[in-house]
């Protein structure tokens, strides 16, 4: 929200000059780079390649699971394994519509980290996760764009 993924990045750095992880740090980025989620430009550059708009909830949600992925980021509440394996097996159908931010919430409840402000006119990202490491992190990125400005549309990441 103030600074974009610059501001990540120094927070990032930093993390894991304190935490002595920058190795696991560098890794990180490496293994991003391979996925061609990372580029000169960083995350913001890999999603512009894909992305007919600015994403910086895009990049908040990469720099999210690199910090759930170090043990820098926690939720007050998770998902149960069950609960978590029954989101991602609705996700495919649910999502082939568009939909809404209070769809979203209706169907899965309140997100376990909203990255984003809390107005409905602008973009944001909504994450639900377990505790499990392990699991992926489930976001929902909800843009207002084109014609329809007074909804937001639904793209998923996984």
């Amino acid at each position: 929200m103030f600074g974009g993924e610059t501001a990540l990045r120094l927070l990032f750095d930093h993390l894991a000059y304190a935490e002595h992880q920058e190795t696991e740090w560098a890794q990180a980025l490496q293994s991003l780079e391979v996925r061609g989620a990372f580029n000169s430009l960083g995350v913001t550059g890999a999603l512009a390649t894909v992305l007919p708009h600015p994403c910086d909830d895009g990049v908040a949600s990469i720099y999210a699971e690199l910090a759930y992925d170090a043990g820098w980021l926690q939720a007050d509440r998770t998902l149960t394994s069950e609960d978590h394996a029954s989101l991602r097996r609705k996700l495919t159908a649910w999502a082939a519509h568009d939909r809404t931010l209070t769809d979203v919430q209706e169907e899965f409840g309140q997100p376990f980290i909203l990255l984003g402000g809390t107005n409905p006119c602008f973009g944001k990202t909504l994450a639900y996760l377990t505790e499990q490491v392990t699991e992926p992190i489930i976001f929902f990125h909800l843009w207002n764009g084109g014609p329809r400005r007074n909804r937001d549309d639904l793209a998923l990441h996984l």
